[in-house]
């Protein structure tokens, strides 16, 4: 009876107090899951700025297809086939010029999808998209809050200084786009990484319904335990 109630406060104190401490985080994929501009992952329509002050411009993301793995290093997890949206941004401001453009974004966010609901969820004050001549950009969100769901409940991060994407397979331009090149519009694939900050796991505390079920199996247990022994003595 003693060892059966000294397991229960064993496993109601590890199920109410562990934690999982991390030193970093890494959310990243290996792959560009869309490899060519024909299901791109980013969209960006020319607004009614010029060249030289783009305002109005537009950037919208996601992908609901399969290919995208996500790595979650504090526990070396790999979800398969995830996919994210990523709300449209319109831009605030910035410039564009053959050699490489620079515009400015507010606030967004964009969630990570693993079997129908959100697994990661990012949020920032403001975003920079750098787009080059070459065949890589980079989209920059800063001031970020990640919030973590479903398989990764419980988890509270120190977020990074940023979130970069890497937009690659680019159809155009944005000077192209606002000069009117391929309908004002260009797209990009992308591969994306996350690796500075903390991350800490603390398991939900059982709601009292639970617990009233996991004192009443102890006291079944004790019960059946002391009823065994009764009967070896007879």
């Amino acid at each position: 009876m003693r060892k059966v109630l000294v397991l229960g406060a064993a496993l109601c104190a590890l199920t109410m107090a562990a934690r999982v401490d991390a030193a970093s985080i890494t959310v990243a994929t290996f792959a560009d899951p869309s490899t060519t501009s024909s299901t791109p992952l980013f969209t960006y329509l020319a607004g009614t700025g010029t060249t030289a002050n783009p305002t109005g411009s537009t950037l919208s993301g996601g992908w609901s297809g399969t290919g995208l793995d996500l790595l979650f290093s504090p526990t070396a997890q790999t979800f398969s086939d995830v996919t994210f949206d990523f709300a449209s941004l319109t831009s605030t401001g910035g410039f564009a010029t053959a050699g490489g453009s620079m515009l400015f974004f507010g606030t967004g966010s964009f969630s990570f999808i693993y079997n129908g609901s959100a697994l990661l969820t990012y949020s920032w004050s403001s975003a920079t998209l750098t787009d080059t001549s070459v065949s890589s950009s980079d989209l920059l969100l800063q001031g970020l809050t990640i919030t973590a769901a479903g398989a990764l409940a419980g988890w509270t991060f120190s977020p990074p200084e940023t979130y970069a994407f890497s937009l690659v397979n680019p159809t155009n331009t944005i000077f192209g786009a606002l000069s009117g090149a391929n309908g004002g519009s260009a797209t990009w694939t992308a591969s994306f990484t996350s690796s500075a900050g903390s991350a800490q796991y603390q398991p939900p505390v059982p709601e009292p319904g639970s617990l009233l079920l996991l004192g009443g199996g102890l006291v079944a247990l004790a019960a059946t335990v002391r009823r065994r022994r009764a009967a070896s003595r007879r």
